[in-house]
């Protein structure tokens, strides 16, 4: 099992675990949650249960799609007015949008899977909470929850993302790395999970 992030299109929500829904694969994204893929999910943002693991718990978030591409849209179109970061990510902005306006993409919700984050990572862990206590569906679930809500900041990640792309005492090597923690390199409708 890999530790990765997946993103998912889809017109119908998992309503009980298990339950299958046609999805289109968006993209996936190693070690960690890009913020392309929580701006896709910030809009009515609701947990959901997995459209690709058998949980018992609600351990996936769906976001309106249209509303989530407009609010990853506008964020780009903010990141292009910057002279040093344009250069550097005219072809991925240029390819997000044409990925992601492809009429075959386009769907109600975005889906946004990290159960491999939770389950390999802990990320989203509460620090002060007695995780050993609780079977893995019901941790996830709570890191899930925890997640949700870090979503609901979306707005200031990504200011925070551009103030400091701006700075320029930033290193080269810093300066890629954050560009490379946007996520918009990736777009494949081929992931490990179908």
């Amino acid at each position: 099992m890999a530790n990765r992030s997946y993103l998912y299109a889809t017109d119908g929500v998992v309503t009980k675990p298990g339950e299958h829904v046609e999805k289109t694969g968006l993209s996936e994204y190693n070690y960690d949650l890009p913020l392309a893929f929580r701006l896709l999910v910030s809009q009515n943002p609701t947990l959901s249960y997995s459209a690709i693991w058998d949980c018992p718990t609600k351990i996936a978030i769906v976001g309106d799609f249209l509303a989530g591409r407009q609010k990853l849209f506008d964020f780009l179109d903010e990141l292009m007015k910057i002279e040093e970061a344009a250069g550097c990510v005219m072809p991925d902005v240029a390819e997000t949008k044409r990925y992601l306006t492809d009429p075959a993409r386009v769907k109600q919700y975005a889906i946004l899977e990290c159960g491999e984050l939770f389950m390999l990572g802990g990320a989203f862990e509460d620090e002060d909470a007695d995780e050993e206590e609780e079977d893995d569906a019901k941790r996830f679930e709570k890191q899930n929850e925890r997640l949700l809500k870090e979503i609901a900041e979306t707005d200031k990640l990504a200011s925070d993302f551009l103030a400091k792309i701006k700075k320029p005492e930033l290193s080269d090597d810093e300066f890629n790395e954050l560009l490379d923690s946007l996520g918009i390199g990736g777009w494949t409708e081929v992931l490990y999970y179908q």
